[in-house]
């Protein structure tokens, strides 16, 4: 999808599987499964890195199972250094993810996206993870 001369490949939110059926149904190509729109609607936690890799692997996997097309997942900071990042690759290769995206945030001072204040971490950190 991403080689595709000169389209531009929309990649919408899903927060649930029926929804997830509903874009697939619609022609939707790709969806991002983010830690605040799903995470927060099924646990009432704020997008802060307060949902565990468990959590958003095991939404993830219903959503997986509802559509055809690839899913995003939001892997907040990876969990951990790079053991828990190697396992969080492998746990959404094992539910049938199509890619993982991690923020480049301190894993210490996790705040949303749209937060003043966010930390970024070295680039020798980001690599390492």
């Amino acid at each position: 999808l991403l080689a595709r001369p000169g389209v531009v490949l929309a990649v919408l939110g899903t927060p649930d599987a029926g929804s997830a059926k509903i874009m697939d149904a619609a022609g939707v190509e790709a969806a991002f499964i983010g830690t605040s729109i799903t995470g927060g609607r099924y646990t009432g936690l704020a997008d802060t890195g307060l949902i565990s890799s468990t959590e958003a692997l095991w939404i993830a996997k219903f959503i997986a199972g509802a559509c055809s097309f690839p899913l995003l997942l939001d892997g907040d900071t990876g969990h951990g250094g790079p053991g828990a990042v190697k396992r969080l690759v492998q746990e959404c290769i094992h539910v049938g993810l199509g890619g993982l995206r991690l923020d480049d945030q301190t894993i210490e001072a996790k705040r949303m996206t749209q937060s003043a204040g966010i930390e970024i971490a070295s680039r020798e950190m980001a690599v390492e993870r």
